[in-house]
């Protein structure tokens, strides 16, 4: 199941994110409508659920150059990760990226990814180029049947 309708759209966020080409754009389904990092080759995504999901696959959309991201850490209910952090930090999986494709799908570990509230996906490096491109975003999975954090109510 696609889980793109269950994504917290407060909780998620991209930093070093162009601002001609931001992170919303991977959602949108316009392979002309990227996301493109600005300073240099790494991306910094946050993804956080309305509810706990188990999930069991990722998908990007990818080009086939060098803009190609080759190395994206993911980490499972790390918020708030820097990029030093997420550099140095042990991810819950690392995932390469193979350019040729346009679509790259990852499975992911099953006992790692039962109760996610957030992934964060790191891409650490590409193929040499100064900025790293991804043209979409699905994450699959289903939901962990309990509580939607959007309906809990602050006092």
């Amino acid at each position: 199941e696609d889980l793109t309708n269950q994504l917290l759209k407060t909780g998620c966020y991209c930093l070093n994110e162009s601002p001609r080409c931001p992170f919303t754009n991977l959602f949108i389904g316009d392979y002309t409508l990227p996301l493109r990092s600005d300073a240099d080759e790494q991306l910094l995504l946050q993804l956080s659920f309305l509810q706990t999901v188990k999930l069991s696959s990722i998908q990007i959309g990818i080009p086939n150059d060098d803009s190609c991201p080759q190395t994206i850490k993911l980490f499972c209910n790390k918020n708030n990760l820097g990029f030093a952090e997420a550099a140095d930090s042990p991810p819950a999986q690392i995932i390469t990226v193979s350019k040729g494709s346009k679509i790259a799908k990852f499975d992911l570990s099953a006992v790692k990814w039962q109760r996610v509230d957030s992934i964060t996906l790191f891409v650490e490096n590409n193929y040499g180029d100064d900025q790293s491109v991804l043209h979409s975003l699905k994450v699959f999975g289903s939901p962990v049947h309990g509580t939607n954090v959007s309906n809990i109510k602050q006092s």
